[in-house]
């Protein structure tokens, strides 16, 4: 980036030191488990939040910057800090984290130009490795990028894609909205969008027997994916595949996992009475005029726990409440406090593994957080 013209620094520059978040760093105490999770900037503006000095030069600007060094710039460590659980047990956690953005990361996997970020990624784990860290959680786009963490080299380190407490707290938080809102999960139909995916797909396993029927929604061309997640299914429930959005307004649920950086659904796409829809996606699919044009319908923050003792803790740059984590960086702290050894949610999503991590969940105090889109719970 260069500038127009001469600068005089002295009255150009604002000092932006004072302006800087407090996010003190905690330092692993002796014999505590550490565990490293990778991450990456969910939007540009999350950018401004790490370095506030950056709005100097604005959103584009910072789009500029990190459309120059996404593919060159080492991963380093973005926070550390202790995560406590209700045990009175601790783990150190790290983020360790790219510079790139969503959008930078989806269209790489669209081009198929991974090599970059496949390097950066054993970059990254060489640094969880040198930290002492023995499990590595996978964020978002990461793990989608690895095949769920199959292309990661690693073999000394425990890597998971934290899926299975991600499907875990979803099923919950549309079983609790149920329980909230007088629904009858028994006759209920469920919309599943990205259907093919790892998440997705589990998501419908483990929920199919609770509900009247499944609508699996897949993009043109991916229903062929779904043959023997249809033929499993279909011993449990009712199920029909589809290709478009609009088959989601026969649905009294639905729970979204797609891929994409930006809103896929929107107020058309629901059916004309009460709706619950889960969003798990991160960044979401749900438009936000879903809220401001249907009423009727709540939108729920899927993928989200709350943490058992730390109530001003802010990991995810503004996305979810002070106190709370993603699924995935959650189920990367248990891991830790379990002191689990090998791969977890590697590959396709274990129903048992759903099963397993949410007692775990429960024993350590990570509850579920099924935040209402305008900031309210439900639980």
């Amino acid at each position: 980036l260069v500038a127009p013209g001469p600068v005089d620094l002295a009255d150009e520059v604002a000092d932006w030191r004072g302006r800087h978040p407090v996010r003190p760093d905690e330092e692993p105490a002796e014999g505590e488990p550490r565990v490293a999770f990778l991450t990456y900037f969910l939007e540009v503006e999350d950018v401004l939040d790490w370095d506030p000095s950056l709005f100097e030069i604005g959103p584009e600007g910072v789009g500029a910057l990190l459309e120059i060094f996404h593919q060159v710039a080492s991963p380093g460590v973005f926070r550390d800090v202790r995560i406590r659980s209700a045990t009175g047990a601790s783990v150190h956690f790290r983020m360790i984290g790219f510079f790139s953005s969503s959008r930078q990361i989806e269209d790489a996997m669209a081009k198929g130009d991974l090599d970059w970020l496949h390097a950066q990624v054993e970059e990254a784990l060489d640094l969880a490795r040198s930290s002492g860290c023995e499990v590595v959680g996978f964020g978002g786009y990461l793990s989608i990028a690895t095949a769920n963490c199959r292309k990661a080299a690693a073999t000394d380190l425990a890597l998971t894609t934290g899926n299975s407490l991600t499907v875990a707290m979803g099923v919950d938080a549309i079983r609790a909205a149920c329980r909230d809102r007088g629904i009858d999960l028994a006759r209920a139909r469920l919309g599943v969008v990205g259907a093919p995916g790892n998440i997705a797909s589990t998501y419908a396993r483990v929920i199919a027997p609770e509900v009247a029927g499944l609508v699996l929604v897949a993009r043109r061309g991916g229903a062929d994916r779904l043959a023997g997640l249809v033929e499993a299914l279909r011993e449990r429930t009712e199920v029909r595949v589809a290709d478009d959005l609009s088959a989601l307004a026969d649905c009294d649920l639905i729970v979204t996992a797609s891929s994409s950086t930006e809103p896929i659904l929107f107020p058309e796409h629901l059916a004309h009475r009460p709706v619950v829809v889960c969003d798990i996606a991160v960044p979401p699919d749900v438009s936000g005029r879903v809220q401001e044009e249907r009423p009727d319908a709540v939108v729920l923050t899927g993928g989200a726990v709350e943490l058992p003792a730390d109530p001003d803790l802010d990991l995810c740059w503004n996305h979810l409440p002070r106190g709370h984590a993603f699924a995935c960086m959650s189920e990367t702290m248990l891991l830790g406090l379990e002191g689990r050894a090998g791969h977890f949610s590697f590959g396709a999503v274990d129903e048992a593994d759903v099963g397993w991590i949410r007692d775990v969940a429960r024993r350590h105090g990570f509850r579920i957080a099924a935040i209402v889109a305008g900031g309210h719970e439900s639980r």
